[in-house]
């Protein structure tokens, strides 16, 4: 989710809480919060597979939510009770902790349903992600071939763009934004956005299911097939699965019951010498992405290996949702560049 969208999540949730915390406080707390798991983008200084294992990492778990609370909290509650600045009042600690419990909730929950790879939740028990893409999921780290960004690093541009198609940002920006100005509101306008986000998810979960049984008409292991939204079109779902000898996709629209597009990859193990080389980078990613197809491509200094995201076959261009391994002729690593969209 792009951070204008976390921040007037947290908005929100400082807005509900005006009734029981003075402010400041609420707000201030509330925005902290709701921002602080993105602290791992820091990542960005890594290359592609590096940065997918740390960026919607052990910030966006369970312990991690317990924990970054308590800090939110800690600093904010030391800050309004010894920081005397215009007269600030103080808030009590427990207060200030569930309104950082309540901002860092939204951010996890957020990411959790508009990313395809998912969060490990149970960090640092389990490294199992989970998923449940209701909407198109995105990574910050982006490019857009409508984007004149060249180094892949992140675009605000494309990040307000991809806002900017998203429904959930519109159902809890504007009226965050309208409770600033509205205090006799902020309580209603801190909770009614979150009634109507759900319903909306709920209106995009059967879509899904009623995209999934038309393509079920076509492949009956639709019916088992993981599911991902295609951008800005809640009617489009991507119904992914594997078998032992391919990975099929199913591309199909619930409005006009029927399959817009199928793909079928035979699955194939890269040549000796190039998985070696490649080997600690594909560990990453297959605990990252969870339909990882490789495919290597030879090029006249060297070679390339594309280790695609199928869960993105609907998107456009095609490398988005790929991390591109960039070898020479001794089959060294020269770099790796992870592309994906707003």
């Amino acid at each position: 989710m792009d951070p204008l969208t976390h921040l007037m999540a947290g908005a929100l949730i400082g807005h509900a809480s005006a009734a029981f915390c003075p402010e400041p406080a609420a707000t201030v707390t509330a925005l902290g919060a709701a921002i602080l798991p993105d602290f791992d983008f820091y990542a960005r200084k890594y290359e592609g597979a590096k940065f997918l294992k740390i960026h919607h990492g052990s910030t966006h778990s369970v312990t991690g939510l317990f924990l970054q609370s308590a800090v939110t909290a800690s600093c904010s509650w030391s800050f309004f009770r010894y920081v005397q600045v215009f007269d600030f009042q103080a808030a009590r600690f427990y207060h200030l902790f569930l309104i950082s419990l309540l901002s860092v909730s939204t951010h996890i929950f957020l990411d959790w349903i508009m990313h395809n790879n998912g969060l490990p939740l149970l960090w640092p028990f389990s490294p199992k992600r989970f998923c449940l893409p209701l909407i198109l999921g995105v990574n910050p780290r982006t490019v857009s071939h409508e984007c004149g960004e060249k180094h892949y690093f992140t675009c605000f541009g494309c990040q307000a763009r991809g806002g900017f198609f998203n429904p959930v940002s519109w159902i809890l920006i504007v009226p965050a934004s309208i409770g600033f100005f509205t205090p006799a509101w902020r309580t209603m306008l801190g909770i009614v956005p979150w009634m109507i986000t759900i319903v909306y998810l709920g209106f995009c979960a059967l879509l899904r299911e009623c995209a999934r049984m038309s393509a079920e008409r076509l492949e009956s292991r639709a019916g088992i097939a993981h599911a991902y939204p295609v951008r800005s079109r809640p009617d489009r779902w991507l119904f992914v699965f594997e078998d032992d000898t391919y990975v099929t996709a199913i591309l199909s629209d619930c409005v006009k019951q029927c399959v817009m597009r199928r793909w079928q990859y035979g699955k194939h193990s890269l040549s000796p010498g190039i998985a070696k080389a490649v080997e600690s980078i594909q560990l990453d990613l297959i605990e990252t992405i969870r339909h990882l197809y490789p495919v290597e491509i030879s090029v006249s200094d060297g070679c390339i290996v594309e280790f695609r995201d199928l869960s993105y076959l609907s998107a456009e261009p095609t490398e988005i949702g790929t991390v591109r391994v960039y070898l020479n002729t001794d089959q060294k690593v020269l770099r790796d560049v992870y592309q994906e969209i707003w």
